[in-house]
């Protein structure tokens, strides 16, 4: 397979223009360091799902190791043209400088995927890769990950996923309502390209090719614990088409409000020696275990009554995450749950706003990563966060083991009369035959047509 880089039509032809093109000694290999830019910032905004106008951090030490020491040779032309912006904004050991496209650049043009050309830089590429493999499949838990994904077929059902075009406008017309319709290119790329790798997952068996794959990345861990794979990034819509290669359904376990449930559990640990009000910690127990959290929220605050759920938890976590809130949607989680809201105010204080996710972080790992690890070998399942999908044939067996190492971090927080049923629920992932699209146009087909 040869290694594949996301750019833009015209791109090319823009750089042949510029002078450092003009004088340079390996053509071939300029266009490939150019698009090798563009594609990494593309890649990235795709996986985090960021519009492609977004920034992405890349190191002085990636772009030396990928382009060579003239690394900023490249940078310049690009910035020259006017195609991509710096920000020079970075911190020793935590975020370095990032590098966004420009309108220039997408305006008007089309993703298009492209050959390497030169084969200096397609070995460079391929040294990286091979490091990088080596790295992960000596890695227990990464090559767990790597097998269990190759073990996932794909049904391809573009018409199910393709995202709808936006709402541009409504006017009237001779008393008739028009509305237009655009594309999202964004996200039709974002999906499109989601789409192609994973039937290149369905014909793969040599976890060594995924390296190759547009868009795929290795598995990794965050400092705070919290793994990141390929599947992870997969929209939901796609993961909805997604079966084991014997053809089995997947299902999920989830916990219930996982970020809220957790944060509560970990204030409840400390307030064992903070003295919290042993009121709110029962009323707090009692919500989660019952899986009733955002209920009772929307129930008791006027300011979240009238929210979708969504809507509901994107806010609230954004105020427990936020650096600063004063508003009126923390002020009603202040009323509701003092105790808990304070200790996250204290921790933002005293850590940093950021520290609560690190918890958070640290805290589903404990959980989720150590059952997965802790699985048979031949047993398929994946983590995706705060969840682990598996087969029907498995998943109450996870479920139990999840369940089972929440009552080892927790149980001794919790009164022991408290049932943990539904902190953990099974959720079916994939569709089932007769929801998917080309059963319904054929079922379609048969009651109007007779065939």
């Amino acid at each position: 397979m040869r290694f594949q880089l996301k750019t833009f039509n015209g791109l090319s032809a823009l750089i042949k223009q510029t002078d450092h093109y003009k004088h340079s000694r390996e053509k071939n290999s300029l266009l490939d360091k150019v698009n090798w830019v563009v594609s990494y910032i593309l890649d990235i905004n795709q996986k985090n799902n960021n519009d492609i106008t977004n920034y992405v951090n890349i190191s002085s030490q990636k772009l030396k190791s990928t382009l060579g020491n003239k690394y900023l040779n490249v940078i310049n032309s690009l910035e020259k043209e006017g195609l991509i912006v710096t920000n020079n904004k970075y911190s020793v050991n935590r975020f370095t400088k990032s590098y966004g496209l420009t309108e220039k650049l997408f305006k008007g043009r089309q993703i298009i995927s492209v050959e390497v050309k030169s084969n200096r830089f397609a070995k460079k590429l391929e040294k990286h890769i091979k490091n990088q493999q080596k790295e992960v499949l000596n890695n227990p838990l990464y090559k767990r990950v790597l097998t269990n994904t190759l073990k996932i077929h794909f049904i391809d059902e573009f018409v199910h996923y393709i995202p709808l075009p936006d709402l541009i406008e409504q006017y009237e017309v001779n008393g008739n309502l028009v509305t237009n319709y655009e594309d999202n290119r964004f996200q039709l790329n974002r999906y499109t390209e989601f789409g192609e790798i994973m039937k290149s997952i369905d014909k793969e068996t040599d976890a060594e090719q995924l390296f190759k794959m547009n868009l795929f990345f290795s598995p990794s861990r965050s400092e705070y614990g919290r793994l990141y794979h390929f599947i992870c990034s997969v929209p939901s819509r796609i993961r909805e088409l997604m079966r084991t290669k014997e053809n089995e359904l997947i299902y999920e376990v989830d916990m219930s409000s996982a970020q809220l449930t957790i944060l509560i559990l970990e204030w409840i640990k400390s307030g064992k020696h903070n003295k919290a009000k042993p009121k709110e910690v029962d009323h707090l127990t009692q919500l989660l275990l019952n899986g009733n959290i955002y209920n009772y929220i929307q129930t008791e605050s006027s300011h979240f009554r009238d929210m979708s759920y969504k809507d509901l938890k994107v806010s609230i976590l954004k105020i427990i995450n936020a650096k600063e809130n004063p508003g009126t949607g923390n002020k009603e989680l202040m009323r509701l749950f003092p105790g808990f809201m304070s200790w996250i105010k204290r921790l933002k204080q005293k850590e940093g706003h950021q520290y609560v996710s690190h918890i958070h972080q640290k805290a589903e790992s404990d959980i989720f990563i150590d059952v997965f690890e802790k699985l048979p070998n031949d047993m398929f399942a994946l983590p995706i966060h705060d969840c682990i999908i598996s087969n029907k044939e498995n998943i109450e067996t996870i479920r139990d083991r999840l369940i089972e190492r929440f009552k080892e971090l927790y149980g001794a927080y919790l009164n022991p009369q408290y049932s943990y049923d539904r902190v953990f629920k099974i959720k079916k992932v994939s569709l089932k035959d007769e929801d998917l699209p080309s059963y319904q146009e054929n079922l379609f087909a048969k009651q109007e047509y007779g065939h």
